[in-house]
């Protein structure tokens, strides 16, 4: 009506908007609560995001990192290469390998970095996760120590399946009963074990799951046919969903 105050109102529905937001608030949220350090960088290596794991780990605040770069933490980073490694980042989309971070106090600890690459608008931004790999390298390192001390023993180590099937044998095992490993996981406990019972083994594994391992004298016989005595410990483990039995035979034809 003329003469009359008005008020024009738009409406604009911002469901996906809300939605995408949404989203974001909870990838963000996920990532906060991660274990492992998230760190955003430019072309220049300067980190231009981390979350607030990623300072706890390295002992530094947000704002002191936000004024570093990738080689202030990964002493292991190629500052030389960069450039290199930026470029095969940005071709293959992203990268996975090992490295080293470290700390504020200078403690270094082994990390498994994934480095992606994203465009931002018209920015190229380089988005890492690192995870720290310390428990699993001490693990491995406890693992070869392991294999290192069963290759040196004089006893004979084998590792077979529920079928009796050799899985892994020792250098150890080959060359006290004349096989080749190829060979030897080809072949089954029967032949080399004359004692060992084939009609019996259904019961016998019973007996060792049942009881963990067993403790039994026994005969093994070499390449060449020869037969000696030995003492056999065979114990059961589970590996993953695989049942596998894990034998010592130690010559006894001395004693």
């Amino acid at each position: 009506r003329a003469g009359a105050n008005q008020v024009l109102a738009i409406v604009r529905d911002i469901t996906e908007r809300k939605q995408a937001e949404a989203a974001l608030r909870l990838t963000r949220t996920s990532v906060e609560q991660s274990r492992d350090a998230y760190f955003w960088f430019d072309g220049e290596a300067r980190f231009i995001d981390v979350t607030q794991t990623t300072c706890t780990v390295l002992g530094y605040s947000r704002e002191e990192l936000l004024q570093m770069r990738v080689f202030d933490v990964d002493p292991v980073f190629p500052v030389a290469g960069w450039e290199d490694l930026k470029a095969q980042v940005k071709a293959a989309g992203s990268m996975l390998f090992e490295s080293q971070h470290r700390t504020k106090q200078g403690q270094l600890f082994p990390v498994e970095v994934t480095v992606s690459y994203v465009q931002v608008g018209d920015q190229d931004v380089y988005f890492s996760i690192a995870r720290d790999i310390t428990e699993r390298k001490q693990t491995e390192a406890a693992l070869r120590l392991t294999r290192t001390s069963v290759e040196q023993s004089r006893d004979a180590y084998f590792w077979f399946d529920g079928e009796a099937r050799f899985i892994d044998v020792t250098q150890t095992t080959c060359t006290v009963l004349g096989y080749s490993r190829e060979e030897l996981l080809q072949m089954r406990v029967f032949d080399v074990d004359p004692v060992f019972p084939v009609a019996g083994w259904e019961d016998l594994k019973a007996q060792v799951k049942a009881a963990g391992s067993m403790l039994f004298e026994s005969q093994h016989r070499t390449k060449q046919g020869q037969l000696f005595p030995v003492e056999v410990t065979v114990s059961y483990v589970q590996v993953g969903d695989q049942d596998v039995y894990f034998s010592i035979a130690r010559d006894i034809t001395e004693r």
